[in-house]
């Protein structure tokens, strides 16, 4: 994770002079990288300001206790693929219970619809609302 975290960022802005805020940097990944993105999310939440999961699928587990800040999460699986949708509906429901997502609370699951369906490419979301 250190190479992720303080080597690619120091490289990014030594090689084109680029400052970056969390509130302007991402971490995302597909699959076993899409949990990555969301360990490296929750536990740095000072250097990624949003998570960009798609089909995470290595069997790493919402925290029992989430950090004090984390950052916009977007989840993303497919309906034709149930263990990915099975673990990003897992982490969307984990971090629909953080009572200080930072607003507007961005973390959710999209699903695209069947092949087989007559509304294929449609999307449809869940958007997590701030709780209080």
């Amino acid at each position: 994770m250190r190479f992720f975290v303080g080597d690619v960022g120091r490289w990014a802005r030594s090689r084109f002079g680029v400052a970056l805020p969390a509130g302007r940097t991402a971490v995302f990944g597909v699959s076993a990288g899409g949990e990555l993105a969301l360990a490296l999310g929750l536990r740095h939440p000072d250097v990624y300001g949003a998570v960009l999961s798609g089909s995470p699928g290595a069997g790493y587990q919402p925290p029992g206790v989430l950090p004090d800040r984390i950052p916009r999460t977007y989840l993303v699986a497919g309906t034709l693929e149930p263990f990915f949708l099975s673990n990003a509906t897992r982490w969307a429901a984990a971090l629909r219970l953080f009572p200080s997502h930072p607003p507007p609370v961005a973390a959710g699951i999209i699903t695209a619809a069947d092949a087989a369906d007559r509304s294929a490419g449609a999307h449809w979301g869940t958007p997590l609302r701030k709780r209080g």
